[in-house]
């Protein structure tokens, strides 16, 4: 993972994410749509529930790896855990929260595919 901060609209919240797309995020949706019940995806097409449960599936265990500047209500650090993560990724109330890691995960993303049409050419 890589640290992002300078997120807009999360100022002092830092992330540590994977590239969106990354190999791991890519297996872990195959292995999860190849797990889901036929109600889940009818005609091959997944519901909007299970889009989403898919979505949070993927960013809190293949995306998000760590965060710094996140506080629990009281105040204190908020400690990253992958169940903590998908807990804040659920909540519609804070999709803000999903933004952030959408973009920074877009960063990294885009980041490592340019380092690696970097390699090819050489």
């Amino acid at each position: 993972g890589q640290w992002i901060d300078n997120i807009p609209g999360f100022g002092g919240v830092k992330l540590k994410v994977r590239g969106a797309g990354n190999a791991d995020a890519r297996r872990l949706r195959a292995k999860l749509v190849a797990e889901m019940p036929p109600s889940d995806k009818p005609r091959n097409v997944l519901t909007d529930e299970a889009a989403e449960r898919l979505t949070v599936a993927i960013l809190s265990q293949a995306i998000v790896v760590d965060w710094q500047g996140l506080e629990n209500e009281d105040g204190t650090p908020m400690l990253f855990s992958a169940e903590k993560a998908a807990e804040i990724l659920a909540n519609p109330d804070l999709a803000l929260f999903r933004d952030a890691v959408n973009y920074a995960a877009e960063i990294v993303g885009t980041e490592a595919a340019a380092a690696a049409a970097d390699i090819a050419k050489n």
